[in-house]
């Protein structure tokens, strides 16, 4: 005698199955809130006052939760600024490929820095006070960024 097919049980029934798109999209907003939070008490603190209990809580998660997204908390440093120093390249980058013209690249440069700069107040304050405070790896990494982006000044 064979049993009728029972449906599909979730594997935990006290949370209703979501889709992976909307997981993976509600991880990646937590992880920006805490690079977000990150920034904040950084700059008003500096990076060694910060706990993770402090930056869990400014995310709206706890401290051990911010583990399921940085290794620790330099690894939040390290992305903080390795991501705005990209960020800043690659839009000195689309600022000088957008003309041929010299003095309009220079003109577009000056205000891509400083709409940049007052932008992301806290996280140029954080990478001008706790640079020090990455691997040695990452800072070389930073560095290598930040003279590309140097260079594409002197370039035009």
């Amino acid at each position: 005698m064979t049993r009728p097919a029972q449906p599909a049980q979730p594997a935990n029934p006290a949370r209703p199955s979501v889709p992976a798109t909307q997981r993976s999209q509600a991880k990646e907003n937590r992880r920006q809130a805490l690079l977000s939070a990150a920034a904040s008490l950084f700059a008003a603190n500096g990076f060694n006052r910060v706990s993770l209990e402090d930056l869990g809580a400014a995310a709206g998660v706890s401290g051990p939760a911010v583990y399921r997204h940085f290794q620790g908390k330099q690894a939040v440093l390290s992305d903080l600024l390795l991501t705005v120093s990209r960020e800043l390249l690659d839009g000195g980058r689309s600022v000088v490929a957008a003309t041929t013209d010299p003095v309009a690249a220079l003109r577009r440069l000056v205000g891509f820095q400083v709409d940049f700069a007052l932008g992301k107040p806290d996280v140029i304050r954080v990478q001008d006070r706790d640079f020090s405070n990455l691997t040695e790896k990452d800072q070389s990494e930073v560095r290598a960024l930040q003279r590309n982006y140097v260079e594409l000044w002197v370039e035009v």
